[in-house]
């Protein structure tokens, strides 16, 4: 299974951003690029970011459209693939496509139009087909559409079948990787040749390498003839798959004292903060970053800006709270709890 990795109103970005975007794409396992357009996109702003897609990597770039004109445009600057070909588009843009020799992935309608209807027009034009039945949200209809890639694939096993993991994730509150873990196997199960993910939201982000090495593992798995498990590589992020043995309690302890009464440090306090990927620590004039706490508090020890040993374990504690945060990619604020459920 291909992993495409869609930037969401593509043509509203500017030309450096969307190439940061797509190299971003390309090192977290993205193995295609899709621009999606917004309706009010103009031909020639599909054409410049079809453009950019190409010099940015090495990478097949599809458009999602149901706009004739934009996806013509598309075909025109040399797009690999199109999205969401229907009935409604069909006549001006299945016969170019065709003509291109560029694979189209089929939607249902519009109206009253069905899949198995739009992927004959498009078949009978000579567009190379990839189906989509369209993967529904959870608690809108998700079980059933899993139903309709199993039937569809039992009656067409020769064409490719699209499916759409985002349409999952971003509208589930649930951390991601083990939902596109699932995902993965449903869709290596129902003969999905395409996982497709937006990373649209804040929640989403991570989706197109957890896809990635979700895709990897099936492919595995299935060559094994086993679940995917014990493979090597897994989507393991915050949990182990085997615990190490405890280490048994001192026979003698003291107990930790709470509260504590706070004594400024005299050589003065730090704001701590996440930016740009980086982790900072401000006391006043002097700003110091890193990316990982152990080289930035001892930094700071070195450069004599830190003078109580309570000053220092804090700010241990806090440089510790901002490096899980940012390998996270959750926010961090200072003196709050990393964790919704956490008590300070």
């Amino acid at each position: 299974m291909k992993v495409l990795a869609e930037v969401v109103d593509a043509t509203r970005l500017t030309p450096e951003k969307l190439a940061a975007r797509i190299l971003r794409y390309q090192k977290e396992g993205a193995d295609m690029i899709d621009l999606g357009l917004p309706l009010d996109a103009r031909p020639e702003e599909v054409r410049a970011a079809i453009g950019v897609a190409k010099e940015a990597a090495d990478l097949p770039v599809s458009i999602d459209s149901i706009r004739p004109d934009l996806l013509l445009a598309g075909l025109e600057a040399g797009a690999d693939m199109l999205l969401s070909l229907n009935a409604g588009n069909m006549a001006p843009v299945g016969p170019a496509a065709a003509d291109a020799s560029v694979p189209a992935a089929v939607i249902p309608g519009p109206g009253s139009a069905g899949l198995e209807e739009n992927v004959r027009a498009a078949l009978d034009l000579g567009v190379r087909v990839i189906a989509d039945p369209v993967l529904d949200p959870p608690m809108q209809g998700l079980a059933c559409s899993l139903q309709r890639y199993i039937k569809f694939s039992r009656r067409h096993p020769n064409i490719p079948l699209f499916f759409g993991a985002g349409n999952v994730t971003e509208l589930l509150d649930a951390d991601t990787s083990g939902v596109n873990a699932l995902l993965a196997a449903i869709g290596a199960e129902v003969g999905a040749a395409i996982l497709f993910t937006p990373e649209y939201s804040a929640k989403a982000a991570g989706s197109v390498r957890e896809l990635a090495t979700a895709s990897m593992m099936m492919q595995l798995a299935r060559k094994r003839k086993t679940p995917p498990k014990d493979l090597g590589l897994d989507l393991l992020c915050l949990k182990q798959k085997r615990r190490l043995p405890e280490e048994p309690l001192p026979e003698t302890m003291t107990e930790a004292q709470q509260g504590h009464t706070y004594v400024p440090d005299e050589a003065g306090s730090f704001r701590i903060f996440l930016s740009a990927g980086l982790m900072v620590a401000r006391n006043g004039p002097v700003s110091v970053w890193g990316e990982n706490a152990r080289d930035l508090v001892n930094t700071l020890v070195d450069m004599g800006l830190v003078r109580r040993l309570d000053h220092a374990a804090y700010l241990g504690r806090e440089l510790q709270k901002a490096e899980t945060a940012l390998r996270l990619g959750r926010d961090y604020v200072q003196d709050e709890p990393l964790w919704p459920a956490e008590k300070s």
